[in-house]
């Protein structure tokens, strides 16, 4: 499979994270090769706040962001499957080397922190706290590690059905 557009476009994921993926689950409808926009997402609760204010130079940076992993993605709905995703460069990145699923971790610790402390001094606390515990380099580590990265700074991405490739250590994006 020769993919001209993701050698173009994709070049700095590519060649920094070698043969390591990400995946994320889309739309069972839809082509398997697609161009996916990065619309902002209307969600919002006390952790999308959270997360926002700790990352405040990026504005929304929680809905406008791609949350993916390389371990076994998690999703509740079944019109989704699994897709491997290529950032397009300028794409910028963050990851906790021990959080999976942000929203899902950090819920129970923020409402059991709200229960002891004001609201405000909640949010002030968790915002600190994923702030500092976010790294920004060294992105195949963090693949490497299952990390759930979270992927920045860009108005799309590229994506392939995971059926598709039959083992990824064997997919050439190049000719």
């Amino acid at each position: 499979m020769h993919l001209p557009t993701l050698e173009k476009e994709c070049s700095h994921f590519l060649n920094t994270t070698k043969k390591l993926f990400l995946e994320k689950y889309l739309p069972i409808q839809g082509d398997g090769f697609r161009k996916v926009k990065v619309r902002k997402k209307n969600k919002h609760d006390f952790f999308v706040d959270v997360f926002n204010k700790s990352f405040s130079e990026h504005k929304n940076i929680f809905q406008r962001s791609i949350f993916a992993n390389s371990e076994n993605p998690s999703v509740s709905h079944e019109s989704y499957e699994p897709f491997y995703i290529f950032p397009i460069d300028g794409y910028k990145f963050i990851y906790n080397p021990t959080v999976k699923n942000a929203s899902l971790q950090y819920q129970q610790n923020i409402q059991e922190l709200m229960r002891r402390v004001s609201k405000e001094s909640a949010i002030d606390i968790f915002a600190n706290l994923i702030k500092q515990s976010y790294l920004s380099e060294n992105l195949s580590e963090g693949i490497k590690i299952g990390a759930e990265i979270i992927v920045y700074n860009i108005p799309y991405y590229y994506a392939i059905r995971k059926n598709i490739i039959d083992d990824y250590n064997d997919f050439s994006y190049y000719a």
